[in-house]
C-alpha cells in the first residue's frame, strides 16, 4: 500500500467513527427531547413509545426500588378510575402480603399540595360512599416507620406493571434538568450539524476543483511570432545548405578524371628516334 492510500483509508475510518457516534448522540437527543416534551404535556409523567415512566426519588421503597431507579407505570384514563380502582382492590386481595405498587399525587415537600408523585404500595382498601381508598406504605421500615397514607382513587396516575430500569431515572431526571438539556441534547445537536456543515463545504470545494476548465494557453506577443518566423527561415536555410554541400564537393573530382594531362599528350606525338 502506497504512503498515499495510507492517510487517506485512516482518515475515511475516522470520519466514519465519527458519524456513527455523531448519529448515535443524534438518536440519543430525540428521545430524550421526546420524554421531556411529552413530560410537560402529560401532566408531568414522562413517556417513552406510550409507556408512562416514573423515576424514583427516594429510597423509601427500597428493595424492591432504589434511588435513581426507573419504573413503567400503566398510566389511570379518567374515564377508566373505577375499573382500575376494582383491578387495584382485586390484586390486593389476591396477596394481601405482596400488595399491587401505585403512584399517586401526594404531599411530599409538606406545602399543603397533593403536587409531588409518590410510589408506594397498597397495604388495606376501603370502600366508602362508592368512593375508593387505598391505604399505602413504603416497603422500607427505616423511612416509613410503620405510618401508612391514604390515598383517595381521583389522586391515583398509574399502577406498577413490574418493568424497572436500575440507575434510568436519575439520568432522565438530569436531562429534564436545564443544564442536562443543554449538554446532553442542545450541544450534541449543534455539533452534528457543524459536522455535517463542515463536510458539505469540503464536497463542494472539491467539485468546484474538479469541474473547473482548464488554463487558457497564454497569447503570442508579435515579438514572440517575429522570434519564431525567424528561427523557422535559419532552420529552413540550414538544412538547404546540408542538402547541397556534397555535390559542390563531388564536381572538381570529376573534371580531373575526365581531362587529360599534358604530359600524355606529348608523349603520343613525339616520333621514335
Amino acid at each position: 500500500m502506497s504512503e498515499t492510500q495510507t492517510p487517506n483509508k485512516t482518515k475515511k475510518i475516522i470520519d466514519n467513527v465519527v458519524n456513527v457516534v455523531l448519529w448515535i448522540f443524534l438518536v440519543f437527543s430525540i428521545l430524550v427531547t421526546m420524554v421531556v416534551f411529552s413530560a410537560q404535556s402529560n401532566d408531568g409523567i414522562p413517556s417513552i413509545f406510550g409507556n408512562s415512566v416514573i423515576n424514583i426519588v427516594s429510597d423509601s421503597m427500597k428493595p424492591q426500588f432504589k434511588k435513581g431507579d426507573m419504573i413503567i407505570i400503566d398510566k389511570v384514563e379518567s374515564d377508566k378510575m373505577h375499573e382500575v380502582a376494582l383491578e387495584i382492590e382485586k390484586a390486593y386481595n389476591e396477596n394481601k402480603e405482596n400488595g399491587p405498587i401505585i403512584t399517586y399525587y401526594a404531599d411530599i415537600n409538606g406545602d399543603g399540595r397533593d403536587a409531588e408523585l409518590e410510589t408506594h404500595r397498597v397495604v388495606g382498601v376501603k370502600l366508602v360512599s362508592g368512593n375508593y381508598y387505598f391505604e399505602t406504605m413504603g416497603d422500607n421500615p427505616d423511612m416509613s416507620h410503620g405510618k401508612s397514607k391514604e390515598v383517595h382513587m381521583s389522586k391515583v396516575v398509574g399502577v406498577y406493571n413490574g418493568t424497572r430500569i436500575a440507575g434510568l431515572g436519575g439520568v432522565i431526571s438530569f436531562l429534564s434538568g436545564s443544564l442536562g438539556f443543554f449538554l446532553c441534547v442542545v450541544l450534541p445537536l449543534i455539533l452534528f450539524f457543524l459536522y455535517e456543515l463542515y463536510n458539505f463545504i469540503l464536497i463542494v470545494i472539491r467539485t468546484r476543483r474538479e469541474n473547473a476548465p482548464a488554463p487558457a494557453a497564454p497569447a503570442i506577443t508579435p515579438e514572440a511570432e517575429e522570434e519564431i518566423r525567424r528561427r523557422a527561415i535559419e532552420e529552413y536555410l540550414a538544412s538547404q545548405a546540408q542538402a547541397g554541400a556534397p555535390e559542390a564537393e563531388e564536381a572538381p573530382e570529376e573534371a580531373q578524371t575526365e581531362e587529360p594531362t599534358a604530359t600524355e599528350d606529348a608523349g603520343e606525338d613525339t616520333p621514335e628516334a
